[in-house]
């Protein structure tokens, strides 16, 4: 374990506010490097890294500044945003880069929610978490999946008709089919997200000591949830498809289409399931440092399942 320094720092030279990563506490002029709400350890130079700020435009350093303008350059600076741009100024996820590299930043946060343990172990407490940006992830992510779902399926009915020469029918019967399948995919989709940041920030309220910040809550989301089932959603949507079509083009028996429309979906909420639970654990272990992680976990999933199965049963009702 790295070691922590203990050693405050000159509070005379900072100009900014000094929180908890974890509660949000206000540890500006603390000299314990404990957080007295959550109990978190943490590093006074993390927490104020007064000797790495730099100055966006020619990166002097402002440490010792009292004014908030570059000597170096003239350009004037807010603490804060120094701050900010500070810890992220090496991350290329989505929620930093979105403007900048809209498609190249997805990616990068996509392959790390692909890898939790590696992510979550990497990933920094103190960096900010834009809620906006975050939840702007997931809604893309879902919006892609489901339109790579039509336009596969699209696809597959093109091919029928070719094959069939019947494309009046196929037209009419592919546009009713592809349309409906979004409708119901999308509030499907939704439903589920929702519930699992519900069921998430239904643990974080009831903490008795402490109480995690709304945006670390919602980064654990977006990249545990929010950013895989929507993409198990689309290969499960997929596969089945393909397997529909190639059954009709070589004549399989039934029997053989219908196993496989049973087995798809069960190996892969399976393999999900796992999946957004080792995520969950690794956010709230790793990342947060918080006990019963599996605990909560668990519990994420097994709520997420319980009232979306709910939801689907009375949407089929009324």
């Amino acid at each position: 374990m790295a070691e922590i320094a203990a050693s405050p720092p000159d509070w005379s030279h900072v100009h900014f506010d000094v929180h908890c990563a974890r509660c949000g506490e206000d540890l500006f002029g603390r000299a314990e490097a404990v957080c007295p709400t959550c109990d978190l350890a943490f590093d006074w130079d993390e927490a104020v890294p007064l000797e790495a700020l730099r100055c966006g435009t020619c990166d002097y350093p402002l440490y010792r500044l009292t004014q908030e303008r570059c000597p170096e350059c003239g350009e004037a600076f807010a603490w804060d945003d120094v701050v900010t741009n500070y810890r992220q100024r090496d991350k290329r996820v989505f929620e930093y880069r979105w403007r900048e590299q809209p498609v190249r930043s997805w990616w990068a946060s996509w392959r790390a929610a692909v890898r939790p343990e590696t992510f979550w172990t990497r990933a920094k407490l103190y960096d900010p978490t834009p809620v906006g940006a975050l939840v702007g992830l997931v809604i893309s992510t879902t919006v892609l999946s489901i339109a790579l779902t039509s336009c596969f399926m699209l696809l597959c009915y093109c091919v029928f008709a070719a094959v069939s020469d019947a494309w009046s029918f196929y037209l009419r019967f592919s546009v009713a089919t592809v349309s409906r399948i979004v409708f119901e995919s999308t509030w499907r989709l939704g439903a589920l997200e929702t519930v699992a940041l519900a069921s998430m920030m239904l643990y974080r309220q009831s903490m008795q000591r402490g109480r995690l910040r709304n945006g670390h809550i919602v980064r654990i989301w977006a990249y545990s949830v929010g950013l895989l089932v929507p993409v198990y959603v689309f290969v499960g949507q997929m596969v089945l498809f393909a397997a529909g079509f190639v059954g009709r083009q070589f004549a399989l028996p039934n029997l053989w289409s219908s196993t496989l429309a049973q087995a798809v979906p069960v190996a892969l909420f399976g393999v999900c399931a796992v999946h957004v639970a080792w995520s969950v654990r690794c956010g709230f272990g790793d990342y947060l440092k918080m006990p019963h992680a599996w605990g909560v976990a668990i519990a994420t999933v097994v709520m997420t399942c319980l009232a979306t199965v709910m939801v689907f049963v009375l949407h089929v009702w009324f």
